[in-house]
């Protein structure tokens, strides 16, 4: 048995022993793929390996009620819908591809679109939307992602090309990802979580990559909750009870090492600004150099603090 993470919760129990509830969990189950793509350490990576560029700010995940859409009587729930400095993201599972998805994917980009702008406002403040797509079986060619946008459509007030990206992914087609991210997270999806490790083996992945192990993380914690539910509604309040304990401990520990890695990262800027005050005649060259560091990134932390 090789699922990680192994964590045992008390003497009887560890994830192993509910492993062959898990790996018959889909991971684009509509509510185990909420549950993973929400997780904030995997919503950018995934998002940035699609669209190609960094998502600046926090990501704010809307809740359920502000999901909901209603227009002429047709209801409409989103998958995740998330709030970023300069975009709202949606990002949809899919099982099954239809030849109406596209024009399905295009409704919920506008809804989220017109959704930007309240009375009063001004249409120069509309917000770029990007919506995303995950197939699990359907072809996209002989590309991993599609992307469908706007050209030569920018006026002075707004560029089209920003505000309307629509991007269709193919698990099925996940060894012609070029991003190695990307790479990885739709292999989970079509092979889906598996006892042995070696299955991925045999698809030539990586399983002691550090994207792998996270990955793995974190559809396991998705699924384990999806379990957790199921034992539940089955009556098994014990099983449910001593899975629940294993996500708790779990979470537990990647809070922790949030913190810690939060922390490093403040340290880190401390430490930029103090040279860069201190240390006269000190150039950005200088403290990119110094510290191992892409020179737009020292750059950001010394316009935060007004010192360029």
């Amino acid at each position: 048995m090789s699922l990680t993470p192994s964590t045992q919760f008390n003497k009887m129990f560890k994830l192993s022993d509910f492993s062959k509830d898990l790996v018959k969990i889909n991971p684009l189950d509509d509510k185990a793929f909420k549950i993973m793509i929400e997780d904030t350490s995997i919503f950018a990576d995934f998002v940035e390996s699609i669209i190609g560029r960094e998502i600046k700010g926090k990501c704010k995940f809307l809740v359920n009620n502000e999901l909901f859409f209603r227009v002429d009587g047709k209801k409409i729930i989103m998958d995740t819908l998330a709030n970023t400095e300069h975009a709202l993201i949606n990002v949809e599972g899919q099982n099954v591809a239809s030849a109406f998805t596209l024009s399905r994917q295009l409704f919920y980009w506008a809804l989220t679109f017109v959704s930007t702008l309240k009375e009063g406002e001004h249409y120069r403040d509309l917000i770029p939307v990007i919506s995303i797509i995950v197939y699990k079986d359907k072809k996209l060619g002989d590309n991993a992602v599609k992307h469908y946008k706007v050209d030569n459509v920018d006026y002075d007030d707004i560029r089209a090309s920003d505000h309307l990206n629509l991007y269709q992914v193919s698990a099925e087609n996940w060894k012609k990802a070029e991003n190695e991210y990307l790479r990885y997270f739709l292999a989970f999806i079509h092979l889906g979580l598996q006892e042995d490790t070696q299955v991925y083996e045999r698809e030539g992945l990586d399983v002691k990559s550090p994207i792998f192990k996270k990955l793995q993380k974190a559809i396991t914690i998705s699924c384990a909750k999806i379990q957790t539910k199921r034992y539940q509604e089955k009556g098994d309040d014990y099983m449910a009870q001593q899975l629940n304990s294993f996500i708790s401990e779990e979470e537990r520990q990647q809070a922790e090492a949030r913190g810690l890695e939060q922390g490093l990262e403040q340290g880190l800027e401390q430490s930029i600004v103090k040279l860069y005050k201190n240390a006269k005649g000190s150039t950005i060259d200088d403290i990119s150099y110094i510290f191992e560091l892409k020179k737009c990134y020292v750059e950001e932390i010394l316009r935060k603090h007004s010192l360029i």
